[in-house]
């Protein structure tokens, strides 16, 4: 109540300063517009604090208009009252999700602050800051509704924009926190590898991943490792879009050790979202299963399939990788009583697995990956399979 009869008080003053500084501009306009518009400034800014956004705009749109006429509406002049002006004018119109009129705000403001940091910069530098990181939320916001619209292409022009100005403020603040730049990263490399550009989506989630490390890091308590397995987890995708099991297999396999550290040595972290770390993990050694065979890690597929049947005895895709593992191993018997299995295993509308099975049995031959002495086993399944298939 005391607040509200505080910030009545000092509005009615800064209205009473107002009308003799405007009163007194009638005849020397130069020599008191200015005072006139600094109590316009601070009425916007007591009206922002009193959250009555639409009287804040209306005296921050007012004083830079009065503002613009003192500097006879040259781009090319401004006052440090300017440069606030339109940062504040940024700030009310992020808050009420209009985000273009923010955006060209913070820009004006960068500009400005850009300018009169390079000649104090004590006084203005963090100024200077602060419009960088409220420029990278509206370029971020602005991108994030026209990703969620599937304008990909307007989202990914907002995404790079960021990303070149997130790229600025580590320069001028190298403790600054990216947070933002990083999951827009993230998002240009999932636009990235939709595309199949995947040396793009590689470079922009390596970046992204740097980040979340640094941050990770630096506080573990705000920071999920989460975000750097999940990194991890699209980077290994890449890597094998690319044919480089063996660099898909070290982004899994860090996964994996974090996540096992987490379940086993950091109790408290592990508990605040069990389900999140423990499907991680299932997910992440199922993956592994797969990539194990192209780089002829038998045993450790099979010991990645077994892993992932421990944790979640429902995961039966795995098995075919099982069945793929004891094949190669010379473990026919083993194999082929997976194989048989799965043949009568239905899934998707009752379809079985016969289907699969014959179709990474024939990108495993195509990688050049099946061991000599099984290939005769291979052929077995095969005629097996297709037998099944025909039924």
């Amino acid at each position: 109540m005391q607040y509200i009869e505080e910030n009545a008080i000092a509005l009615e003053e800064y209205k009473e300063s107002l009308e003799i500084f405007l009163s007194l501009a009638d005849d020397n306009p130069k020599e008191y517009l200015p005072y006139g518009v600094k109590v316009i400034i601070n009425m916007g800014n007591l009206f922002s604090q009193c959250n009555e956004k639409s009287h804040a705009l209306k005296s921050y749109e007012t004083a830079m208009g009065i503002l613009k006429t003192l500097t006879g509406n040259d781009k090319n002049v401004f006052t440090p009252d300017m440069a606030g002006t339109s940062y504040n004018l940024g700030l009310l119109y992020k808050d009420i999700n209009e985000y273009p009129k923010a955006l060209e705000n913070f820009e004006e403001s960068l500009k400005m602050y850009k300018i009169l940091a390079n000649y104090d910069h004590k006084s203005y530098f963090q100024y200077m800051v602060n419009s960088l990181k409220n420029l990278i939320g509206v370029l971020s916001e602005i991108g994030e509704n026209y990703f969620n619209q599937e304008n990909y292409i307007e989202a990914e022009n907002y995404f790079i924009r960021c990303v070149e100005i997130g790229k600025e403020l580590e320069i001028a603040s190298p403790d600054a926190n990216l947070f933002g730049v990083a999951n827009v990263l993230h998002k240009l490399g999932g636009l990235h590898s939709e595309r199949k550009e995947y040396s793009k989506a590689l470079n922009e989630y390596e970046e992204a991943l740097k980040i979340y490390r640094n941050l990770t890091n630096d506080n573990l308590k705000i920071f999920s490792p989460a975000l750097i397995m999940t990194t991890l987890g699209m980077l290994g995708g890449i890597h094998s879009e690319n044919k480089n099991y063996q660099k898909a297999v070290e982004m899994h396999e860090e996964v994996s050790k974090i996540c096992k550290n987490i379940i086993d040595d950091n109790p408290k972290l592990y508990d605040e979202n069990p389900q999140l770390y423990l499907s991680m993990l299932i997910s992440n050694y199922g993956v592994l299963s797969c990539y194990y065979l192209f780089i002829k890690e038998y045993s450790k597929s099979e010991q990645s399939t077994l892993l992932t049947l421990e944790l979640d005895n429902t995961q039966t895709s795995v098995k075919t990788n099982l069945a793929h593992a004891l094949l190669f191993q010379n473990r026919f018997s083993e194999a082929e009583a997976i194989y048989k299995e799965l043949s009568q295993t239905t899934y998707k509308k009752n379809k079985t697995y016969t289907k699969t099975l014959l179709e990474e049995l024939k990108e495993l031959e195509k990688a050049n990956v099946i061991p000599a002495e099984s290939k005769a086993d291979v052929e077995k399944i095969r005629k097996m399979s297709n037998k099944k298939k025909k039924k």
